[in-house]
């Protein structure tokens, strides 16, 4: 060794970093923060999870895909969660954050052009990004997500900082993101499209707490030849696919493979109606009255928890489900666990046939439960009160039938709607989101589309509040009080029959 060259390297030696520089440090320097802004975020998340001693290795030999602070604060509330549950929890973030990180350091020329598959250093997954290079531009497909790289190159020696705009998740973050990414559901994404956006919005939310029993995309080719109907054909019907999909759905506590047996366990699906589910050898069957699946693939994770769970799971299954007709308005209001309005149906009387006679033909717009009691909250009244005058509930009754079937979907903004109420009783309110129900005295939502009974010759289409006429009030106590009624007209009777008995007694005691 020269004593030049000597001398270089024991500088080299004396002088961190100068033979490179450490994730860490890169993450840190001036360069990104001009680069970048801020990774203020990705570098806390970092630290707090106990993470910052492999990010200060700087021999390590990593590329690090970190994402900007718009992007972990886009990507919290997608997730259900907030910057303070992710602070609280941050070292159940690890794998998450790791998921970014791969090896070797790689820099933008190094990427063929194409798309180029990298196994990440996360434990939370085996998935392989999948990173795309045309041009210059590089974007990157993981479980959960996409992300396009916009500062790329930071950071000198075997460690490489590329920023991106979305975070890189190993999971699907609601079951919508599920059947809409993962390619063996891609049929059965395009089919959950037809039932609507409040449909849409149900699955997109990343805190259900669901079992999915999803069909492969061989399953929807085999359920459209074997029934004789194409997509086309579940498209003109938005409410008999709502039923369908939801009869694959059970909102129940997540059902992993390992807790299925050969004993056979029967749950309930968001229709309302039951599946068995049953594990024969090494297989789980879904056993149901028109045919049964098996599990493909079991224990596809969704909906991630600030503790570092999932409140959802998938299983992927050979076969569409086929959920029994509803033969009368009576079974499909019970499995949509509308109980008050059958209460209130059954007091009255008048419409109590039509619920349990399969000839009905109509639409009933069903309050929920829910809708009832903040009804019966915000009148101060409970439900025996708002049964007791008979004429009022009549009139209330008549405004949520009419004898002609309609969909959610055909309901149109402005449209006027006859009721056993009378003429143009209800006005359709319709934007790109809602559908309202217009009355005299109120409004109501419609939750979701209708359900059908016997293959949509009548429905009920639940909405979240009760419909009142101009003829009629909730307030029933005050109606009984404005109204002299039985008990007011009892009293008279009362005393002329006590001096009716006294006059009796005097005649008697004296002889007349």
């Amino acid at each position: 060794m020269t004593p030049v060259f000597g001398l270089l390297a024991g500088c080299l030696l004396l002088v961190p970093g100068a033979l490179g520089q450490s994730a860490w440090d890169v993450i840190n320097s001036t360069a990104a923060k001009t680069a970048l802004g801020n990774l203020e975020l990705f570098k806390n998340a970092v630290q707090l999870s106990g993470l910052i001693d492999r990010f200060k290795n700087e021999t390590w030999g990593v590329t690090v895909l970190a994402p900007t602070d718009a992007a972990l604060f886009a990507a919290l509330p997608a997730m259900g969660l907030d910057q303070n549950t992710l602070v609280q929890n941050a070292a159940l973030m690890a794998p998450i954050l790791m998921y970014h990180v791969f090896t070797p350091g790689m820099r933008l020329a190094d990427f063929a052009a194409g798309s180029t598959y990298k196994t990440t250093l996360s434990a939370a997954s085996t998935g392989a990004l999948n990173l795309t290079k045309t041009g210059t531009s590089v974007t990157v497909a993981s479980i959960g997500s996409d992300a396009s790289i916009t500062t790329s190159d930071l950071g000198a020696g075997p460690n490489v900082v590329h920023a991106i705009d979305q975070v890189l998740l190993p999971f699907y973050p609601s079951i919508l993101n599920a059947f809409q990414r993962n390619p063996v559901l891609s049929s059965l994404g395009v089919v959950t499209a037809i039932p609507g956006p409040k449909f849409l919005q149900m699955l997109a939310n990343p805190t259900n707490a669901y079992t999915v029993l999803a069909p492969i995309n061989s399953a929807w080719t085999g359920y459209y030849a074997g029934r004789n109907t194409s997509l086309a054909a579940l498209g003109a019907v938005p409410g008999l696919t709502q039923q369908l999909l939801t009869y694959h759905i059970l909102p129940s506590a997540v059902l992993y493979a390992v807790n299925i047996t050969s004993t056979p366990k029967t749950v309930k699906t968001l229709t309302g109606q039951s599946v068995t589910l049953v594990k024969e050898g090494s297989t789980v069957v879904v056993v149901t009255p028109n045919g049964n699946a098996s599990v493909v693939y079991a224990d596809v994770p969704a909906c991630f928890t600030n503790q570092g769970t999932f409140r959802s799971v998938i299983h992927v299954i050979d076969k569409v489900l086929v959920p029994p007709a509803f033969s009368t308005a009576s079974d499909a209001l019970a499995s949509n666990s509308i109980t008050t309005l059958v209460s209130a149906v059954n007091v009255q009387g008048s419409y109590s046939s039509a619920l349990t006679n399969s000839s009905f033909r109509g639409t009933i717009f069903a309050p929920s439960d829910a809708a009832f009691a903040a009804a019966l909250t915000n009148n101060n009244i409970n439900l025996t009160q708002f049964t007791s005058n008979l004429e009022n509930l009549k009139k209330i009754l008549d405004l949520h039938v009419t004898n002609i079937t309609y969909t959610v979907a055909g309901l149109t903004d402005g449209q006027k709607i006859t009721t056993f109420s009378g003429a143009n009783t209800l006005t359709v309110n319709r934007n790109s989101s809602n559908v309202r129900l217009v009355s005299a005295n109120g409004a109501a939502t419609v939750t979701l589309n209708e359900v059908p009974i016997n293959n949509n010759t009548a429905v009920i289409i639940i909405i979240d509040a009760v419909l009142v006429p101009a003829n009629a009030t909730l307030n029933v106590t005050s109606l009984n009080a404005a109204t002299p009624g039985a008990a007011s007209a009892a009293a008279p009777s009362l005393v002329l029959l006590l001096w009716s008995a006294l006059a009796a007694m005097l005649l008697y005691a004296f002889g007349a």
